[in-house]
C-alpha cells in the first residue's frame, strides 16, 4: 500500500471546505510520517482517512475558528491548522466511541475497527478477525490523537497565548474521557434520572462539542475574559441542545441523518434525555416495559417501534423538543449580548441553527 492509495478528502473554498482541504493535507502527512516507521501503519491510516472523509459538518473546528476571530485577529494558515487539529481529535474520539458501542457504521461507512476486521478476513490471517479489528481500532484512535497533538505543537499561538490554550486543550481531553466513562457507568448503574442525563449531556457532548472548541479558539485569539465567559455560557446551553437533538435523532431520525442504524440508542440502553423523560412520565407498568426493552441488545425492529411508541405517548418527545428550543433561545439571547463583530455574530448565529437543527 502506498500514499497514493489513501482516500482523499473533498476540497473547495468555503471555511468548511478549507478545513476539509487542511484535513486532506494533514492525513497525507500522517500517512508519510506513519509509513516511514513501518508500512503496516498505512492500514490504520487508510481506515482513519475513510472515516474522516465520509463527511461531518466540522462544527468543532468552525466554532474554534470563530472563537479565534472574535478577538479581532485576522485569518491565518496557523488558525486553520489548529482548527484541523480539533477535528482530528474529534475523529479519534469517534473511533473509540464506536469501539465502546461496538458500532458497525459511522457517517454511512464501516467504522474503523470494522474496516480493520474486514482487512484481516480478506488477507486470510490467523486468529479472530473481530478481536484484531478491536485491537487495531484502539491503536488507530491512539495514533490519531497523537497526530492531533503533534499538529497543535507545530502551530501553537504566539504572544503568551500558548500556555493557556494548551492547558485548556488538555482539560478538554480529560473532560471527554470523564464523559465517556460516565456514559458507560450510567448504563451500568441504571440511573435513569433527568439530572443524570443532563449531566452526561454536558460532559460527554455539550462542553466538548461546543463550549470548549469556542473557548480554545478564543484563548488562541487573545479574546478578553468577559467575552470568554459569555462564550462559556453560550456554549453550555447550546451544547445541551446539541445533545438533546442527537438524542431525538438517534431514535426518530433516519439512517441517512444519523450515519448509522437508527434505534441503536435503545438497543444499547443509553440513558438519554429522551429516555429519562419517558421513564419519568409514563405509568409505572409502561415505564417498566420500556426498561425491559432497553435491556435487550438484540431487540427487533418491532421492539424498537414499541419503545418509540412509549416515548411518544408519554409526552417525552415533545418535552425534550421543548427543552431543546428553550436552550436555543437562551443561547441566542446570550449571543446577542456579546461584543462581537457582525461577521462573527452572524457566523455563530448560523452555527446555532446547524448545531441544534432548529429553524
Amino acid at each position: 500500500m502506498t500514499a497514493e492509495s489513501i482516500p482523499t478528502l473533498p476540497r473547495s473554498s468555503s471555511l468548511v471546505a478549507r478545513i476539509d482541504d487542511a484535513l486532506a493535507r494533514s492525513m497525507e502527512s500522517f500517512c508519510r510520517v506513519s509509513g516511514s516507521s513501518t508500512p503496516e501503519m498505512l492500514d490504520l491510516v487508510n481506515a482513519l482517512t475513510r472515516v474522516t472523509s465520509a463527511g461531518g459538518k466540522r462544527i468543532r473546528p468552525q466554532l474554534f475558528y470563530w472563537g479565534y476571530r472574535a478577538g479581532g485577529e485576522a485569518d491565518s494558515p496557523e488558525t486553520i491548522e489548529l482548527a484541523t487539529a480539533i477535528e482530528l481529535f474529534h475523529v479519534f474520539a469517534l473511533v473509540h466511541d464506536d469501539l465502546m458501542d461496538l458500532a458497525d457504521t459511522r457517517r454511512g461507512v464501516p467504522t474503523a475497527h470494522k474496516q480493520l476486521a474486514a482487512l484481516h478476513r480478506e488477507r486470510g490471517w490467523n486468529g479472530d478477525a473481530d478481536h484484531f479489528g478491536v485491537s487495531a481500532g484502539i491503536l488507530a484512535g491512539d495514533a490519531l490523537s497523537i497526530w492531533a497533538d503533534m499538529t497543535i505543537s507545530q502551530n501553537l499561538p504566539p504572544n503568551g497565548r500558548a500556555e493557556p490554550f494548551r492547558r485548556a486543550y488538555d482539560e478538554m481531553r480529560l473532560e471527554l474521557i470523564s464523559g465517556q466513562y460516565l456514559d458507560i457507568a450510567t448504563g451500568g448503574s441504571g440511573d435513569t434520572s433527568m439530572t443524570s442525563a443532563l449531566r452526561l449531556a454536558r460532559l460527554k457532548s455539550g462542553n466538548y462539542s461546543v463550549s470548549m472548541p469556542l473557548r480554545l479558539g478564543a484563548l488562541a485569539g487573545g479574546v478578553d475574559q468577559d467575552t470568554i465567559r459569555g462564550f462559556e455560557a453560550f456554549g453550555a446551553v447550546l451544547g445541551e441542545a446539541f445533545q438533546m437533538h442527537d438524542d431525538v435523532l438517534g431514535v426518530f431520525g433516519s439512517a441517512a441523518e444519523v450515519g448509522k442504524p437508527v434505534g441503536e440508542d435503545i438497543r444499547q440502553g443509553k440513558r438519554t434525555t429522551l429516555i429519562a423523560a419517558a421513564l419519568a412520565s409514563a405509568p409505572p407498568a409502561v415505564a417498566a416495559r420500556l426498561l425491559e426493552l432497553l435491556a435487550d441488545p438484540a431487540l427487533s425492529e418491532a421492539g424498537v417501534g414499541e419503545a418509540k411508541e412509549i416515548i411518544v405517548s408519554s409526552g417525552a418527545l415533545d418535552e425534550v423538543r421543548g427543552m431543546l428550543r428553550e436552550r436555543v433561545h437562551s443561547a441566542e439571547r446570550t449571543l446577542a449580548g456579546l461584543r462581537l463583530t457582525d461577521e462573527v455574530r452572524q457566523a455563530l448565529h448560523d452555527l446555532v441553527r446547524i448545531v441544534a437543527h432548529s429553524d
